[in-house]
């Protein structure tokens, strides 16, 4: 269960107060990340490189404390642990989301991401599986024909909603010879819970995990 911040002796109350009125509160910043090591880590043991980005995602979101934030009414509560609730193709141009289970390791990730996934895509076109009571998530979504520079997420005003948003682009080769894989990552955040510095923590905790990916193993479930 989350637990309730304590509003009175927050470090951040000012800030809390002072964005928590905003018609807009949500701020995003979009970086490149290097993937070299992580396509190589899953060539090497024949793992899904999207579901291994969302595991480093997953990781990375959760090292970071005010990720796990969310407003509740007049209270902030703190999630123990958050997952991620992504979209996935199910057809010519449809998609549906899904709600990637939480997972001690890859493989137990890879194994629950799967079931998820093969039931959304076995009832294409009925699976917008909206829970906006689901807070405990981080919102997600992939766009891997492109490599975006920025990304606007569709939103509905009015509604209380402080659960961050990922999005993943298209992986290339870095412009130049300098032989490296990156890819856009975007990530949006509700700024009365969190500021740039945090979300500079977020990349920092990602791309640690994609520099040493040394939780991807042959077999084990990672196939």
């Amino acid at each position: 269960m989350p637990r309730e911040l304590d509003l009175e002796s927050w470090s951040r109350r000012a800030q809390y107060a002072f964005f928590r009125g905003y018609d807009l509160p949500f701020f995003g910043l979009t970086a490149e990340v290097d993937v070299t090591a992580l396509r190589a880590a899953c060539r090497g043991a024949g793992a899904s490189f999207s579901l291994a980005t969302w595991y480093a995602v997953y990781r990375a979101a959760n090292a970071v404390e005010p990720l796990r934030y969310r407003i509740r009414g007049e209270r902030v509560v703190v999630h123990d642990e958050i997952r991620v609730a992504t979209t996935v193709d199910t057809g010519p141009e449809t998609f549906a989301f899904v709600y990637l289970p939480p997972a001690s390791d890859f493989p137990a990730f890879v194994e629950g991401a799967r079931a998820v996934i093969a039931e959304a895509r076995a009832r294409p076109g009925v699976t917008m599986d909206d829970r906006p009571e689901d807070d405990g998530v981080v919102h997600g979504t992939v766009l891997p024909w492109v490599r975006f520079t920025a990304i606007r997420h569709a939103r509905r005003l009015g509604l209380e909603d402080s659960v961050p948003k990922v999005a993943l682009g298209r992986a290339s080769p870095e412009r130049g010879d300098g032989g490296r894989e990156v890819m856009p990552v975007s990530i949006e955040a509700h700024h009365a819970l969190l500021d740039g510095v945090h979300l500079g923590r977020f990349y920092a905790a990602l791309q640690d995990r994609l520099d040493a990916p040394d939780w991807i193993a042959p077999g084990e479930g990672s196939r």
